[in-house]
């Protein structure tokens, strides 16, 4: 059975550069882990990279922990960073850690683009790394210099020899653009546990059709870009915190609706019923506790009960 894996990591303090701590970025990584821990997502590498770590550390633990034979092809893993982000002349993004220092960024700073090695690089015995469904929220500033940095190299790499790969990127600003301090965070989390957001019968969220446009409506001043690399599946990175197993799909909503309107007074639906304004409007947006959801398709799809029953 596969697993889910976050590795939640970032930098509020800065030890040889005055004036950029941002001590805030420690509730931002704590919020996200708290998320996933939601989500039913194990947290890794906490105590190794949790908070502060230096650039040397920072790859040294990703490198092992990607690289680890332990790793599973199935495996779901989300690598959330927050902190700092430089943009070099040459377009290349690094990543500020606590030891960074102005002038030295090939030594004390993390470069993105090695995180793709980092997935593309072979194991102890010259096979395939194992890491093959990634997704990568990146809350610095010039955040999309990475993404497509990491994307183009993934892409041509990744595809020669590989068949199973889905690695999304979530970027917190445009390449050139500057990004506020936990914005992406705050507006990921928002739009995660949006009751509008997926509703109930679906068990996924995904970026495209449910969660980029929530956290775009939620930024102020940047820019969300999302990039997706995938050669089979889809990217069920985020389960839907909303989603009640047992729910009738969409068919069998169509189908009590025709019951309702053939008069058969034990089914009611009107728009209101559904959180819409009006009937041909599509959504279905009922909150509530999901055993009680649960326990009403029960009662919806039972051909014996034939009791009354009344939501309030």
């Amino acid at each position: 059975m596969n697993k889910r894996f976050l590795i939640a990591s970032g930098t509020a303090e800065y030890s040889n550069l005055p004036g950029m701590d941002r001590p805030m970025l420690r509730q931002a990584v704590e919020s996200i882990a708290q998320l996933f821990s939601r989500l039913r997502y194990d947290r890794v590498l906490e105590k190794e990279i949790g908070i502060n770590p230096t650039a040397r550390h920072l790859e040294d633990e990703l490198e092992a922990w990607l690289g680890s034979d332990a790793r599973d092809p199935s495996d779901w893993v989300v690598f959330y960073y927050t902190g700092h982000g430089c943009l070099t002349k040459a377009n290349q993004l690094y990543l500020l850690t606590a030891d960074s220092r102005t002038g030295s960024l090939t030594t004390t700073a993390f470069e993105f683009q090695r995180l793709a090695n980092m997935l593309i690089d072979s194991n102890a015995v010259g096979e395939n790394r194992n890491v093959r469904r990634l997704l990568v929220i990146l809350d610095a500033c010039h955040a999309g210099a990475g993404a497509f940095e990491l994307s183009s190299k993934l892409f041509t790499s990744l595809f020669s020899d590989r068949t199973d790969v889905i690695v999304a990127i979530l970027a917190a600003a445009l390449p050139q653009d500057e990004a506020f301090a936990g914005a992406l965070a705050r507006a990921f989390i928002e739009a995660v546990e949006d009751s509008a957001v997926g509703g109930f019968q679906q068990e996924f969220l995904y970026f495209e059709s449910d969660l980029l446009k929530a956290i775009r409506k939620r930024l102020r001043g940047q820019k969300a870009l999302y990039t997706l690399i995938a050669t089979e599946g889809d990217p069920e990175f985020i389960p839907n915190p909303r989603f009640v197993p047992g729910l009738p799909p969409a068919a069998a909503v169509e189908e009590i609706r025709r019951v309702a309107d053939a008069g058969d007074l034990r089914v009611h639906w009107s728009p209101k019923a559904r959180g819409v304004e009006f009937d041909a409007q599509p959504g279905s947006f009922f909150k509530g506790r999901s055993s009680v959801l649960t326990e009403l398709s029960r009662w919806i799809r039972s051909d014996s009960d034939q009791r009354t029953t009344v939501v309030t």
